[in-house]
């Protein structure tokens, strides 16, 4: 069969599901197929739900999916691993993160203890549980990691999220701000997309491993620029074309502050 149409369409994760994942350059494509699909449905949820029923969606998202992968478990570990609705709390997370954050811009930065504990904890019991008991981990797709393992690695990866987005000073910002890693992170779309195929072909040489991985590192990182300022670069300069409208109507912030004098927005 034509495996063409399935990444055209971004539904290479349900191919994944129903026959088998296909290993090889193109392995990555399952997950931006998840996201994808969140990004084609969410802005219409944003759009035509009220703010009441907004909240209720942000929470169901977050809810259904360790339900969902719990009832597939005993089916498919592909569909619990690729499926986007078994996906939809680590979504959901950052949709309810954006949401708290676009209505009261203080909140996060109030209970930063909370979530500094929280994520601590939620790690903690996520390696309690891999230590004790040896069917709690991916390779092994027990119910148990399926639904509970998945939900304390989205609430750490939320935690962490947060305590990031919340820094402004102090070591962790200065880390966050080094130039290197700024540029990477600015890259890091384009790849994640190509690590595998850049590795494929340098394979190709027959080097020897340090060789190998450093010579797929550099043409992944020569790829990823390529794409951001060939493709990506002018491709964001059409946002200005789109006016920024906020659903925060009388909320705490219902205005998106722009950047200070010097400052530059953080680009995705």
């Amino acid at each position: 069969m034509s495996e063409a149409p399935w990444y055209f369409a971004f539904a290479s994760n349900v191919r994944d599901t129903l026959y088998g994942p296909l290993k090889g350059q193109l392995l990555a494509m399952w997950s931006i197929a998840v996201e994808e699909q969140f990004y084609l449905l969410w802005p219409w949820l944003i759009l035509l739900l009220p703010e009441r029923r907004l909240r209720i969606a942000i929470v169901a998202a977050i809810l259904i999916a360790p339900l969902a992968r719990g009832i597939l478990a005993p089916i498919s570990s592909d569909a619990v691993y690729r499926l986007t609705i078994s996906r939809t709390d680590f979504l959901g997370l950052g949709a309810l993160i954006a949401w708290i954050d676009l209505h009261d811009v203080t909140w996060l930065a109030r209970h930063r203890k909370h979530f500094l504990a929280g994520g601590g904890m939620a790690a903690g019991v996520f390696t309690a549980l891999s230590l004790a008991l040896p069917t709690f981990e991916l390779e092994q797709h027990s119910t148990l990691y399926s639904t509970l393992g998945f939900s304390l690695e989205a609430a750490t990866f939320a935690c962490v999220l947060i305590i990031v987005r919340l820094a402004n000073s102090g070591p962790l910002y200065r880390l966050l701000r080094f130039p290197p890693l700024e540029y990477l992170g600015r890259i890091s779309y384009m790849a994640y997309l190509c690590h595998v195929l850049c590795l494929h072909l340098v394979k190709r040489l027959d080097l020897s491993g340090p060789f190998t991985v450093a010579l797929g590192l550099a043409a992944t990182v020569a790829f990823s620029s390529a794409s951001w300022y060939l493709l990506e670069q002018p491709l964001q300069r059409l946002r200005g074309w789109v006016p920024l409208r906020s659903r925060a109507t009388g909320s705490k912030n219902s205005e998106i502050e722009s950047p200070r004098a010097g400052e530059t927005p953080i680009e995705s």
